[in-house]
């Protein structure tokens, strides 16, 4: 039996979080299909993509650095969002 659906949300925002702090360390800009490239598995809502970069620049981890076409197979090329790690200093 799994995980109560609270706790896979929790989960995964964590894992997503920690992601999102390792490729911001990076400098080069990235999109949500990068931490499924890191084997972060799609949310529990489509929507928790959202609030999860939202919770990483309120934290002033990333900030908004542009948008490109997708790279995930099932947005068929649609447009996503950009993000780069900000320095820690401006945290």
């Amino acid at each position: 039996m799994g995980q109560p659906a609270a706790l896979e949300e929790l989960d995964w925002k964590e894992k997503g979080m920690k992601l999102i702090k390792e490729l911001a360390s990076t400098g080069a800009p990235f999109d949500a299909y990068a931490l499924t490239e890191r084997g972060l598995a799609d949310p529990p809502n489509p929507n928790k993509w959202g609030s999860l970069f939202r919770a990483a620049r309120d934290k002033r981890i990333i900030e908004h650095a542009g948008f490109q076409r997708s790279r995930r197979p099932s947005r068929s090329g649609g447009t996503c969002q950009t993000w780069r790690g900000l320095p820690e200093a401006d945290r």
